[in-house]
């Protein structure tokens, strides 16, 4: 560039000298001489033009030269933040397929409860891979921006809402399988001993009217569980939310010390209807 400036500095030199030239030559030299500034001067100005347009298309190159490098540099930043999106949808993908496998394993997890989980854990997973197309086929930054948002608030779903919505279910599954159940299996041993008691001639009818209320309770604990876990699915998780879902699972547990309490009433009066204690005591 430097060279080209000086090229033109010369030549616009040259010029003035060769104007200048013509303004003192002596008239009398114009006769034989006319033709001849006259040609000197066209090629300074010829000369002039040719490198005036040298030093535009040597701009233009420069130009060019440093769009095609800012153009390489762009490439090179979209594929390096291509990489770390995929990474990072990677490792979310991992997570789901840990936590999938966590829940299969898990004895207290089963039933509808397992395969919501599980459809929610594979919806998740289908969706990271589907972004990780639309990143393999992202052109622009601002595309990859877009993405990125949409990875970060999938993130924040996921640790903060779905995490947590499992969790909450497991619990709830925990209590149905320990709890409820359990319940569930004492009334039947009671049922049977009164079934026993009965049929050897003894009046287990008020019995028989304690348990039916023991009974009322579990199936209402198992109604109102049910209705819980429709909740935790359909419903955001707020922390008001939460504070409601924890209010109703102290509810149904209290309801179930009710059911305990009555199963204790009918081993107490049962006693009396033998010499030796025929009830089975209930179990905490």
């Amino acid at each position: 560039m430097n060279t080209i400036k000086k090229l033109i500095l010369v030549n616009l030199i040259a010029v003035f000298g060769i104007l200048g030239m013509a303004s003192i030559s002596p008239v009398s030299a114009q006769t034989t001489e006319t033709s001849a500034p006259a040609t000197s001067f066209q090629d300074a100005l010829t000369k002039f033009r040719e490198a005036r347009e040298q030093f535009r298309q040597s701009q233009e190159e420069v130009k060019t030269s440093r769009e095609g490098r800012g153009a390489a540099r762009e490439q090179k930043l979209l594929e390096r933040r291509k990489i770390h999106l995929m990474r990072i949808a990677d490792t979310l993908i991992k997570r789901s397929e840990e936590v999938k496998n966590r829940v299969m394993k898990n004895k207290i997890i089963y039933g509808d409860l397992e395969s919501s989980i599980i459809a929610e854990i594979d919806a998740d997973i289908v969706k990271l891979n589907e972004f990780k197309v639309r990143v393999t086929e992202a052109q622009t930054a601002k595309e990859l921006k877009n993405l990125a948002e949409g990875l970060r608030s999938h993130r924040k779903d996921v640790q903060q809402v779905k995490i947590r919505r499992l969790l909450l279910l497991a619990h709830i599954g925990r209590f149905e399988k320990a709890v409820l159940n359990n319940a569930e299996a004492r009334s039947a041993r009671i049922a049977a001993k009164l079934t026993e008691l009965k049929n050897a001639g003894k009046d287990v009818s008020a019995l028989e009217t304690l348990l039916a209320d023991a009974n009322a309770k579990i199936a209402s604990a198992k109604d109102q569980l049910a209705q819980l876990k429709n909740e935790v699915n359909q419903q955001e998780l707020s922390e008001i939310k939460l504070a409601e879902i924890r209010t109703k699972l102290n509810e149904i547990r209290n309801q179930i010390k009710d059911v305990y309490d009555i199963f204790r009433q009918i081993a107490t009066q049962g006693q009396g209807l033998v010499a030796t204690p025929t009830i089975p005591a209930p179990i905490e």
